[in-house]
């Protein structure tokens, strides 16, 4: 029996990160025809050439989450600026569908040849490299050294890429930073004609280790114009369809994928303009990846714990354990399966896991859906567990996605399902406290599974006794100040703010006032005061 993998693989290009150095070394110009220049990319170059051409500004950063193609859009400046002319002319090629930034870069373009230089980032000394690069027959060791005394090599227009030039600033090095100021202060002057740009992930503060580290980093981070590279929805939607390829789609799963397809689609229309114009082919042309796995993997490469999986790509190639091609090799091209929400939880649980329950950030609700599936497994049956699953994961990637855990997404993620498996499995889960319908927010939640009872343990300090004198000698609340009154008159009055029993207010209310303010201001703990 024939398996998915027999006709579905993924794109040749789309199975390795880029790296300019060996792009400009050993690349093929096949290698830039295959690039897809994306709205997000043309946005970053459009700012790009708007600052070269008109101002001084010559230092810059790109930065991006991973797998958002920086170092692509990297490898694609240097053969747009470059001296070679095959490879220009390639890449202008792209430019055609974005005749206003083709307007911009022609002129930038014919302004000057640039030579391309490249430097891969290395938790190394920063000086060393460009030393080597710019300064090879120098006896003087420091780059800042021979730029100070002999600026000639920058006279020449150079277009100098730092790929991964974070790993200079991780490395917490105070001589890396001093260049980088110093370098950008040289470049944005106009004393040479080259054109610095880095390539990173974060910002510079962030890879600082102290308050002052990352306040120096800031400083330098000033002398850059820091340009993001951020992935839309679309996008990536656009580049994960492009990157599964299927040599032929059986009937049964045509149907399966058109129906999840066009229910998630309806729920989209509401939220998003032009959704069909979006999605629509799309969200199909990416089978099997199930249309709400599709529009998940974006912001879930994004998330911290993923991030040395490094892209949705590696996903797709990868071959750990319940991941997309095991996927493939154990479904039967007959089955009608979807690489589903249910299948990418059970991907997490037994690659990440580890790494999730540690995240500040989704450690809480993860720990959580992992109780509600226990128990659901205990409680329920296969279909119950797949449910919660579900609910899980698009949860998890809520933010991002633009996806509610309402009854349409799930009839999405879930197209196997008649509607009334559905409905029952949600009813069933509901009654064991497992999922909750939230009517406002037309979804549905898991339950927090935590064993701790707010009303109970209320119960147990109803009756506790308080001795409000060690209450106020523990608590003890700053004076109030009557303010509208000192406003109007000018004379200061002060008020002391107390807790009291109600049992206790007559006799202090009827004490006369020795203290040292002009009266008290009573907080009475246990229950109004109307019987006064």
């Amino acid at each position: 029996m024939k398996r998915l993998d027999s006709i579905v693989e993924v794109a040749n290009r789309f199975q390795r990160s880029v790296n300019i150095l060996n792009q400009l070394t050993y690349g093929s110009k096949d290698d830039l025809q295959k690039y897809q220049l994306l709205p997000s990319g043309a946005q970053v170059l459009e700012s790009f050439a708007t600052h070269l051409l008109g101002t001084n500004q010559r230092a810059f950063t790109i930065t991006g989450p991973y797998g958002t193609g920086k170092s692509s859009l990297g490898f694609f400046i240097c053969s747009l600026l470059g001296k070679d002319a095959e490879q220009k002319e390639i890449a202008r090629d792209k430019l055609k569908k974005f005749p206003e930034l083709l307007k911009i870069v022609d002129d930038l373009i014919n302004s000057q040849e640039r030579r391309v230089v490249a430097l891969n980032g290395r938790n190394s000394n920063l000086s060393e490299d460009l030393n080597e690069l710019f300064y090879p027959t120098s006896s003087e060791s420091d780059f800042l050294t021979n730029l100070r005394t002999n600026p000639s090599p920058f006279d020449e227009p150079t277009l100098l890429v730092v790929d991964e030039i974070g790993r200079y600033i991780s490395s917490s090095s105070q001589e890396n930073c001093a260049l980088l100021q110093e370098f950008s202060e040289f470049l944005n002057s106009g004393k040479g004609r080259t054109i610095f740009v880095g390539i990173l992930h974060q910002n510079f503060s962030a890879y600082a280790e102290t308050q002052n580290q990352k306040e120096e980093w800031g400083k330098v981070q000033g002398r850059f114009v820091d340009i993001p590279l951020i992935s839309y929805q679309e996008e990536t939607l656009k580049i994960l369809s492009s990157a599964i390829v299927a040599h032929k789609v059986p009937p049964c799963c045509k149907e399966l994928i058109r129906r999840s397809s066009q229910t998630l689609l309806t729920y989209l229309k509401k939220r998003v303009k032009n959704a069909e114009r979006i999605y629509k082919r799309a969200l199909e042309e990416c089978w099997p990846i199930n249309p709400v796995v599709s529009l998940i993997l974006g912001p879930l490469s994004r998330k911290s714990f993923w991030q040395n999986n490094r892209s949705i790509y590696n996903f797709l190639t990868s071959k750990e354990p319940f991941g997309f091609q095991e996927f493939l090799s154990n479904t039967s091209e007959d089955a009608e399966a979807l690489f589903s929400p249910e299948h990418l939880w059970d991907y997490l649980y037994s690659n990440y896991q580890h790494l999730i329950v540690s995240d500040r950030t989704d450690a809480h609700r993860w720990i959580n859906a992992e109780e509600c599936i226990d128990q659901a497994s205990v409680k329920g049956n296969k279909n119950h567990v797949r449910v919660i699953k579900t609910i899980a994961v698009i949860s998890l990637c809520k933010a991002g996605s633009g996806l509610e855990t309402n009854m349409q997404v799930l009839e999405a993620a879930l197209p196997d399902l008649s509607k009334e498996i559905l409905e029952a499995c949600l009813a069933d889960l509901s009654k064991w406290k497992l999922v909750k319908e939230r009517v406002d927010q037309d979804s549905f939640l898991l339950f927090d599974s935590s064993t701790f009872d707010i009303e109970q343990e209320k119960e147990k300090y109803k009756e506790l006794e308080i001795d409000t004198r060690v209450l106020n000698n523990y608590i003890k609340l700053p004076p109030l100040s009557a303010r509208k009154h000192y406003a109007q008159t000018g004379n200061l009055r002060l008020f002391n703010v107390q807790f009291v029993l109600r049992s206790e207010l007559r006799n202090l209310l009827s004490a006369p006032n020795i203290e040292s303010t002009n009266g008290t201001i009573y907080l009475v703990l246990d229950g109004d005061c109307g019987f006064f």
